[in-house]
């Protein structure tokens, strides 16, 4: 009877806690599926000698239990691949309730920030970025994606306003 008592009660409890959960907004699933694959961006308005790359592309795969991506960014030159620059991770963040970004990059920069749904289908994606040794900054990237297209806008926050950076057209390989 004891153990019987005790099943049920633990039923009763995994019920309810499962009953209290909130899902992950169907936006940010969507968004996920979505962008799992291959993307490629034409970094030609941009190269230089300090900048020597024809193109960029981010892959995304599905992390554990497919509520996750993780992304990884590199370029190529001439055709050849580079190391990898960055590396993503994208999830939903049960106890603040929000999208969240995290990325490194290969100088030892973290960049952590959250997503949200903006008008017209938009997706803002708001990041602080900081340095091994301390210094800190913020970026934003306003991004759609519609038909194997994803346009990104970069803003950085200077002088207490967002500036325009580069605008990139991504598109799924």
């Amino acid at each position: 009877m004891v153990k019987f008592l005790s099943f049920f009660l633990t039923l009763i409890f995994f019920g309810y806690v499962s009953a209290q959960e909130v899902q992950i907004p169907q936006w940010f699933l969507n968004d996920l599926a979505e962008n799992v694959g291959v993307w490629n961006a034409d970094n030609s308005e941009f190269k230089s000698v300090e900048e020597p790359y024809d193109s960029y592309e981010i892959e995304w795969t599905w992390g554990i239990g497919r509520n996750s991506i993780v992304g990884r960014m590199y370029a190529y030159t001439d055709g050849e691949k580079s190391e990898d620059f960055w590396e993503f991770r994208q999830y939903w963040d049960g106890e603040s309730q929000k999208a969240v970004v995290v990325q490194y990059g290969t100088s030892g920069v973290v960049g952590f920030g959250h997503m949200s749904l903006k008008s017209r289908g938009y997706i803002e994606l708001v990041q602080t970025f900081s340095l091994t040794n301390g210094s800190t900054w913020k970026e934003k990237h306003l991004s759609k994606n519609e038909n194997g297209k994803l346009t990104t806008q970069t803003f950085v926050f200077k002088n207490k306003q967002w500036e325009k950076r580069r605008f990139y057209e991504w598109f799924k390989q």
